[in-house]
């Protein structure tokens, strides 16, 4: 009988230690989270986007002049109640996916010059990604579409 209660002791102790590791690792997640993402990123790629949400809205909802207009603001709204949840989610999967050393290298990081010196040029950084992606967008778009010209013109008898 004693022996099972030492086990089960040992089985307590041990749920009880992966816990607290995992809270651990939650709370690292989380600080590299909010060092990465600022409420001025969050903005930048939500801007990023925008033009997407728009066109996807109007292909769909056939949007008046009055409601594209208005689509931004209400698009923004919809955003921000949201970033929490998106927060909630990245900090759990960073805390899934990286040991509590390499969290601890990332913040490690985060706090070296070089991070500080990544962190200040974060948002160019970004800008100059969308931009990119949107000349990659246009060009595969572009090229797609040549594509189906040319066999649309192959096929026509």
């Amino acid at each position: 009988m004693l022996r099972i209660l030492v086990l089960a002791s040992g089985v307590l102790l041990a749920a009880g230690a992966a816990r607290a590791d995992e809270a651990e690792r939650l709370a690292m997640a989380g600080q590299i989270y909010d060092i990465g993402h600022s409420p001025a990123i969050e903005m930048q790629v939500f801007d990023a986007t925008l033009p997407f949400y728009l066109h996807a809205l109007d292909q769909t909802m056939n949007l008046t002049e009055a409601e594209r207009a208005s689509m931004p603001s209400v698009l923004r709204q919809v955003f921000l109640a949201d970033a929490p949840t998106m927060r909630q989610h990245a900090v759990e999967l960073y805390a899934r996916t990286f040991s509590e050393a390499e969290l601890q290298g990332m913040l490690d990081f985060y706090r070296s010059e070089a991070g500080r010196a990544f962190l200040a040029h974060q948002s160019d950084l970004n800008q100059d990604y969308f931009h990119m992606q949107d000349a990659l967008n246009a060009h595969v778009v572009s090229q797609a579409a040549e594509q189906l010209t040319a066999q649309r013109t192959r096929q026509t008898p």
